[in-house]
């Protein structure tokens, strides 16, 4: 994804200050919450720069427990709390809907009454992905975006010989609105 990225864009991502973790952690488990925060200050002292972002991709892949528990979610949250505390940074928090989507984010409320910011990123009849507001704790809500996936031909080959793609956004401009459902 970020080859793709940095193909599409332009941009060198070499030497920018970007970590990828491989391993899930049950952010639920004061153990493992705790193991995130070491090796989040490993890299802060390593790179002698603290993060801006940390990303929690997915929720599900990290939580470790049951997301329909309120007890369960606020523990989740308490130590996601810790973390963005500890570096002053943004915790994203990749989410899913339900089958439901119109009943949002699956488990337990308690994940929506702490959020300071809410998106819903979804592709609509046309392929666009569109980025929505909803909630925002301190503000008015933002406009939505729209993006367009594009297709990336990365400089690899499979074991077949056949090119390997990645896909990158791009923004589909200012003032684009979702088609209305």
């Amino acid at each position: 994804r970020f080859v793709a990225w940095s193909l599409a864009k332009g941009v060198s991502l070499k030497g920018a200050p970007l970590a990828v973790s491989n391993k899930a952690a049950p952010l639920t488990d004061r153990g493992a919450a705790q193991k995130v925060l070491e090796a989040i200050g490993h890299l802060a002292k390593t790179t002698g720069q603290d993060p801006a972002v940390i990303v929690v991709d997915t929720l599900a892949r990290n939580f470790g427990a049951d997301e329909n528990s309120t007890q369960d979610m606020n523990t989740f949250v308490q130590h996601l709390d810790e973390i963005r505390a500890n570096w002053k940074c943004i915790v994203l928090v990749v989410h899913h809907t339900g089958k439901d989507k119109s009943r949002g984010a699956r488990g337990s409320v308690a994940l929506t009454g702490a959020i300071d910011a809410g998106y819903s990123v979804d592709r609509d009849e046309l392929g666009n992905i569109n980025l929505e507001p909803t909630e925002m704790k301190d503000a008015e809500l933002p406009a939505p975006l729209a993006f367009k996936l594009e297709g990336v031909k990365l400089p690899l080959v499979d074991e077949g010989g056949n090119d390997v793609w990645g896909a990158a956004l791009s923004e589909l401009g200012n003032g684009c609105q979702p088609p209305k459902r």
